[in-house]
């Protein structure tokens, strides 16, 4: 099992509500946030990789090196541990059936 699940499934882990919002859900649900999740994480790796496609007119290059060497890999992060529970969550299912 994944550290970010094990971690999840205790009360006040990190994501442990998101281990809590998708416990009563179908797999088919659970699968359909991990490729929403995946999507959004490769969404973030273009927007590190192609800013200007993202940022607006005026952004100055300073908050644009904030987003792509900030915020956007502290995003990636985040999404890719909630990925990782789902995930938890769908092995779980399969290797407890």
């Amino acid at each position: 099992m994944n550290r970010a699940y094990e971690a999840a499934k205790q009360p006040g882990g990190g994501h442990h509500g998101l281990v809590q919002r998708y416990a009563g859900e179908g797999t088919r649900q659970v699968e359909k946030a991990l490729r929403s999740l995946d999507k959004r994480i490769a969404v973030h790796h273009d927007k590190i990789a192609n800013p200007a496609k993202y940022v607006s007119f005026g952004t100055t290059s300073k908050e644009v090196w904030y987003l792509v060497n900030s915020f956007w890999p502290k995003e990636i992060k985040t999404l890719a541990a909630d990925s990782e529970v789902l995930r938890g969550i769908l092995a779980e299912r399969t290797n407890g059936q």
